[in-house]
């Protein structure tokens, strides 16, 4: 994984290595559906086309040799602040909802790269500037509190 992590540009390779470790250990925030349909994820009544395919070829050692096995996740856009749907046929076809930290990582290599302006060019990263608090102001003794007279109250 380091090795094909230096084949991705610098800018998103923390994303790049994000995403192989998930799929390392691929987990479902929730299942949503126990059943995959290869044209759409069915979510919250609605229909969401998938939009992305990942294909994810592994090496399996045994027997004196390795073999090669093909994986495909099919994933939704990005459904919502932590919402993203992936399906496979495998495992008898699941749809499930994408942890978080697999959903930022692909927002990160899908959308933040080809649709985030970024800053204006021949800007640098915003520096905050220090401004000086004013002086405290002095504190003066308060005035004595005032004392009824027997017969008469405070306002």
């Amino acid at each position: 994984p380091e090795a094909l992590a230096t084949a991705v540009p610098e800018k998103v390779r923390p994303a790049f290595t994000t995403l192989l470790s998930a799929l390392h250990t691929l987990r479902a925030r929730e299942f949503t559906a126990e059943t995959f349909n290869p044209d759409h994820a069915d979510y919250g009544g609605r229909s969401q086309p998938w939009r992305y395919q990942l294909d994810i070829t592994v090496a399996l050692s045994g027997n004196g040799g390795t073999t090669p096995v093909t994986s495909r996740l099919l994933l939704t856009e990005r459904l919502g602040g932590t919402t993203q749907l992936a399906g496979t046929a495998e495992f008898g076809g699941v749809t499930f909802a994408v942890t978080q930290e697999m959903l930022d990582a692909l927002f990160a290599l899908t959308y933040a790269t080809q649709h985030d302006p970024g800053l204006p060019p021949g800007t640098g990263p915003a520096t905050p500037t220090r401004t000086e608090a004013p002086p405290p102001a002095a504190i003066s003794n308060p005035p004595p509190a005032a004392t009824p007279q027997p017969g008469h109250s405070l306002p």
